[in-house]
């Protein structure tokens, strides 16, 4: 067996070593005069060693150490490096060994280095200059830094000192000696001058090279002379410094004359660093040059899981087949592709493989690197996104290339980049089907990036999977379970066929367009006994000359179903633009969502003067946002019809003014979870508002001037709040046991609460009007399963409508808490309110029944403290619906995902609200007990202006938040509704006006919706920031000045409200801020869209 020193081969006993009694070996001397001797060197003599590659050439070296092989170990002289394991036959003694001293003369410039005591500032190499030369052969050094005198220093820590060559001469030097080779990194001088790196692609014939950019390889230098290239100075830097601390590591161990035992780990590490020999055997592992891990060969095992490196730096992964020890390489089958087996693979280029990495996939390799019978994305000459899989990689002078099969059509497109395509997720989603425009499509995952996070499983040999077959019996196609034994590069696997209880019934060829992965559950075989019930939800082929749409993956056709195979599900389908297709599979096809789009073929029918009725054959031109259409006539006299209702076309024999719900049962289901929704939202708000209603008018009776001016009245209230007299500031007169109220005290409240209650009622019955139209045609629409376009566009304007109607009504629902704090302070000058120094309406709302219709209260303080609690309650919860439904419009589950958004806007908007509301209530209280005014003050209309600052602040950002919804809500219409679809040439036509003057103004709009989306939802709002920034600036001052002059005026034990202030003076100054630097943005973006900034902002 090899000992560790000799790296696996046997050593042959040479007739110039002997063996002493102690079964060492000794050298035989000899005279070595000839300078070849194989055991005639000693610890630092000078040599000559011939190349590896070029004998020719030899280089000045020094022996630094000899192994008991007969082997040196040599240190470069000019260079620096350390090379391990030489041979005897390649050196030769140099002719300055006979006399050492004579290669340094006093004053001579060198550098040199001290003996190792463990310190690397002592085992770096110096300058200094040679003071003294010594018979024994060392010198007495001056070092050039410190001045410092360093006697008895040895040749064998000097080395001569270069001169240092001028740019230009280093340039000249390069040009003799540079002779480069394809893939080689180096360094390159572009026409600026600059240096750049790169690597050799192609050597010319005339001396010549071309130069790939390392940063792009798109990028080609082209025909460069020698002496623009040259190699990399950094590259050689680092490895001469890593030689030079190599070499002071091993001088450093070697003076601690280390025992046999740590001797022979020394030589393990020398040698794991050597490079001309393979590497040593060692249990532990080093790092690479790039930082990875690197196995060493005990480490290796047959079948084991590893990455590798190629020529190219490219990183695969597979298992190991075959080991040579004495070459120290392996041959590994690739896991992509077992057919390909990389032999001869250097154990340097391995890396072990972690469980997190074998679970989530080879993270570190290239991400534009496929495996193949991956599934991808792949774009084609015309733009088209398409599925296909990996049949096979091309590497062409470190690029890859791919080339793909189509999943459908079954074409072979030839290398393809890698950069070019993308991951198929694993999520089986058809991200293309558009739905209703009322109905905008789920969440996008592609557009978060969840495709490069959850890429398609590759198929791998032993996966367990579902085959599509077609049966030969009854021509018939089903699945059926089985596991992929082999994998193959043509796009094909072969999959045995396996039944319940797993015997092989059969081994057919099987495309990967025909298999799907099977996913079991980890209790699979615990839960064999339990027969769980199972619902099939039905669902029938469409019938013939049904409208259709058809999705390949990528892109959506319209098209009509000529024939139908009930039997194999399968259809065949006449695309509105000529093309048929046989053989469509039923999942790719559903009912068209919109029949009427520009170019689609309809009967209009006409009624003359006489109400005679006829058709006219046309084709739609325009479709107008009311959803009426222009119609251009068939004919020599291309005649158009500018606006004609839905209501007299017909689309193949077939009303065209009705669209189907939903095609799926998944759909449907949003379809009514939305409604649902939709009407518990608004059946809460209404009820909470007719709620507040009643006893806002409970309130007004009760504090009439015939009840606070009754004693009777009075004395009962009194008594049930259990007034303390001594602490109250006003005393009854008379020997009476209460207070009376006067009407004048209370007249200028009640008569703001009584103009809120009329405002409430109207806006509470409309609100509930446009809710019930809303809803009632939904409901209309489930039970049809269609939905009218005309009354859908009527809805939108309802709506729109209704959004308004329900933020004033929240508005004027804030007002009244205004009210009703001014109430409570009066009722506590009259001691009927227990002096609070910190009430706080939000701890009030904690303490409602969200519930109750009709509560009892003992006397009107306690009613009104009802109501105010209320009201604060239904405040926060109508303001979230509002949120949940207007600001974020879409489907029922996009408004699901939006729910926490909605909550974290209304959180802030009640706390800019509810702090507004507390600064009013203490600087009213404190002018009404503290200094006994009791009409409004200045103080008192500086609170209300605090609080109409807040109501612009919530405005303003659920306008901004609004605007953001109703932005992405357009752009899933429009690409449902194929609006986006508009070529230049239509538009062009439509503002000419040939469609009608409906039509010429709906172009612009189109020319502008494009214009948004092209700049984006951020500076969008970006310029409805600035487009009031004025108003913004002057109020945020204002609010922060009044802010401060009213926070004196109130007493610093009030906690709450010196918290309400803060709150406040924050949010003023945070909006100041962003409303000063976003207006000097706009000033920016304005210049991108000059043509059309009147109108992005008002569509």
């Amino acid at each position: 067996m090899a000992s560790d020193g000799d790296g696996g081969k046997k050593r042959s006993s040479s007739p110039n070593v002997a063996k002493d009694s102690s079964g060492r070996e000794k050298e035989a001397k000899r005279d070595g005069n000839d300078g070849q001797s194989s055991s005639g060197f000693a610890v630092g003599d000078r040599v000559r060693v011939q190349g590896t590659s070029d004998k020719s050439k030899k280089l000045e070296a020094t022996v630094t150490r000899k192994h008991m092989s007969g082997e040196y170990t040599v240190e470069y002289v000019e260079s620096g490096k350390t090379e391990k394991y030489v041979k005897a036959e390649r050196l030769e003694r140099s002719k300055e060994s006979s006399e050492k001293v004579s290669g340094f003369a006093e004053g001579d410039s060198v550098l040199y280095r001290r003996k190792s005591t463990g310190s690397e500032a002592e085992t770096a190499w110096r300058d200094g200059v040679v003071k003294a030369c010594r018979s024994d052969d060392s010198f007495d050094m001056v070092d050039v830094d410190t001045e410092e005198v360093v006697r008895k220093v040895s040749s064998t820590n000097l080395k001569k000192k270069k001169a240092k060559k001028t740019k230009k001469e280093d340039e000249k030097g390069d040009d003799k000696e540079a002779s480069w080779s394809v893939d080689d990194r180096v360094e390159f001088k572009n026409e600026d001058g600059e240096w750049i790196q790169g690597r050799i692609s192609k050597r010319r014939n005339d001396g010549t090279y071309d130069v790939v950019h390392e940063s792009d390889e798109d990028l080609i230098e082209r025909k460069l002379a020698s002496r623009q290239i040259c190699a990399r100075k950094s590259t050689k830097k680092k490895q001469t410094k890593k030689s030079e601390s190599e070499h002071e590591s091993e001088e450093s161990v070697r003076k601690r004359k280390p025992s046999k035992r740590k001797e022979g780990s020394e030589d393990d590490e020398e040698d794991d660093d050597s490079t001309d020999r393979p590497r040593k055997r060692r249990p532990n592992q080093r790092r690479g040059g790039n930082g990875r891990a690197r196995l060493q060969f005990p480490q290796l095992r047959l079948h084991q899981l590893i990455d590798f490196e190629d020529d190219g730096g490219k990183w695969h992964r597979g298992r190991i087949k075959l080991l040579r020890k004495d070459e120290e390489t392996c041959d590994i089958e690739h896991e992509s592709d077992t057919e390909t087996i990389s032999k001869r693979v250097s154990v340097v280029a391995l890396r072990p493989v972690s469980v997190l990495a074998r679970v989530w996939g080879n993270r570190a390799a290239d991400p534009n690197a496929y495996q193949l019978n991956a599934r991808v994305f792949y774009r084609t000459k015309e733009g088209d996104e398409r599925k296909g899989f990996v049949i096979k990689a091309w590497r062409d002078k470190g690029a890859v290339t791919y080339d793909i099969e189509d999943e459908i059509e079954g074409d072979v497109i030839k290398r393809v980049p890698g950069s070019k395509l993308r991951p198929v997720p694993w999520i089986n989603i058809n991200y293309s089907l558009p739905t209703l425009p009322s109905l905008p499509p789920l969440p996008s995952l592609p557009a978060w990036n969840f495709g490069s996070f959850m890429p398609s499983t590759i198929l791998r040999k032993g996966m367990n999977v579902r085959v599509r077959r077609r049966m030969s019996a009854t021509g018939r196609i089903q699945w059926e379970d089985g596991v992929i034994v082999r994998t193959k590069s043509d796009a094909t696997c072969i999959v045995e066929l396996r039944g319940p209880d797993g015997e092989v019934r059969d081994k057919i060829q099987v495309k990967n367009a025909d298999i799907r992965p099977k996913f079991t559950s980890p209790f699979t075989g615990m839960l064999d006994g339990l027969q769980l019930p199972t619902l099939q939800l039905p669902r029938g082929l469409y019938p013939p000359k049904s409208a259709v749409e058809v999705s390949d993956g990528s892109n959506v056709y319209m098209g009509t179903v000529v024939t139908v195979n009930e039997a194999e599900r399968l259809y065949t389908i006449l695309y509105n633009d000529g093309r048929k297709e046989k053989n469509v599979p039923a999942d790719r096809v559903r009912l068209s969502l919109r029949r009427l789009r520009i170019g689609t073929e309809v009967e209009m029918i006409v009624e003359g003067p006489c109400k005679e009725v006829s058709q006219l054959d046309g084709e739609v031109a325009w479709v107008h946002r009311d959803e009426k259409v222009a119609v251009r006539i068939n004919g020599g006299n291309n005649d158009v019809f500018a606006e004609v209702c839905t209501h007299a076309l017909m689309v193949d024999g077939q009303p065209a003014f009705s669209a189907p719900l939903s095609s799926t049962w998944f759909e449907l289901c949003g379809f009514y979870l939305n409604l649902s929704l939709e009407a518990f939202s608004f059946i809460w708000f209404v009820f909470g508002m007719t709620v507040e209603l009643g006893e806002m008018i409970r309130v007004l009776n009760e504090t009439s001037p015939t009840r606070l001016e009754d004693a009777s009245v009075m004395d009962a209230m009194y008594t049930q709040r259990n007034v303390n007299w001594t602490e109250c500031a006003r005393q009854p007169s008379n020997g009476a046991s209460s207070l009376l109220i006067p009407a004048a005290f209370l007249s200028i409240d009640r008569s703001w609460l009584m103009a809120m209650i009329i405002i409430k009622a109207v806006l509470v019955v409309c609100c509930a009007g446009f809710a019930f139209r809303l809803v009632h045609s939904k409901i209309m629409a489930i039970q049809d399963n269609f939905i009218d376009l005309k009354e859908y566009q009527q809805d939108r304007v309802l709506r729109r409508y209704f959004h308004r109607v329900m933020g004033v009504t929240l508005l004027v629902a804030y007002l009244a808490l205004l009210v009703y704090a001014a109430l409570l302070n009066r009722f506590e000058s009259y001691c009927l309110v227990q002096p609070v120094e910190e009430m706080r309406f939000d701890q009030l709302a904690l303490h409602v029944d969200m519930f109750a219709v009709h509560t009892h209260y003992p006397t009107t303080v306690d009613l009104l403290l009802g109501l105010t609690a209320k009201s604060v309650f239904n405040l926060f919860r109508a303001t979230a619906l509002y949120v949940l439904v207007f600001t974020f419009p879409g489907g029922f589950l996009r408004r699901v995902l939006c729910v926490a958004p909605s909550v974290a806007l209304t959180a802030l908007m009640s706390a800019m609200g509810i702090a507004s509301l507390h600064i009013f209530y203490y600087v009213h209280r404190t002018e009404l007990l503290d200094d006994g005014i009791t009409t409004l003050s200045t103080q008192v209309d500086y609170a209300v202006v605090l609080v109409f600052v807040s109501i612009w602040f919530n405005s303003s950002l659920n306008r901004l938040l609004t605007a953001t919804g109703n932005y992405f809500e357009t752009i899933s219409e429009r690409h449902a509704n194929a609006r986006g679809d508009l070529t230049d040439d239509i538009l062009d036509q439509a503002e000419r006006g040939e469609f009608g003057l409906q039509a010429k103004h709906e172009a612009l709009m189109a020319r502008v919706e494009l214009r948004q989306e092209q700049l984006g939802i951020c500076k969008l709002s970006v310029l409805r920031i600035q487009r009031q920034f004025l108003i913004h600036i002057v109020l945020m001052i204002v609010g922060i000045c009044v802010n401060e002059a009213l926070r004196q005026d109130v007493p610093s034990d009030d906690s709450t409200a010196h918290a309400a202030f803060t709150l406040h003076l924050v949010v003023c100054i945070v909006w100041l801020v962003q409303s000063i630097l976003t207006s000097l943005y706009a000033l920016v973006v304005k210049r991108e869209a000059p043509e059309l900034l009147t109108y992005i902002l008002d569509m």
